[in-house]
């Protein structure tokens, strides 16, 4: 009986420490870098054909309208966010 309650106390202390151990990994990237924030978002993306299809990136206050294909990517128009977001 005493062997069972140290497995018993053990696992418990093993499962503490591995859930305090997988905390601090993943907030110490958090802790490390607060200011970080995010530049550059993809608003959207439409598929025309396999490996081929339109991109919608919003960078700062311009939505950009990228073609992306096997080999090649190719900047299609320019908009600012304000007229991109508007509704009709």
């Amino acid at each position: 009986m005493e062997l069972f309650q140290l497995g018993v106390i053990f696992l418990f202390y093993a499962l503490v420490i591995g859930a305090v151990g997988y905390f601090l990994l993943k907030f110490v990237n958090r802790i490390q870098y607060p200011n970080t924030m995010k530049i550059s978002q993809i608003i959207d993306r439409i598929y025309l054909a396999p490996n081929k299809g339109i991109i919608f990136v919003k960078v700062a206050n311009k939505v950009y309208m990228i073609g992306v294909a096997d080999n090649n990517i190719v900047l299609l128009k320019e908009f600012e966010y304000s007229e991109f977001s508007k509704k009709d």
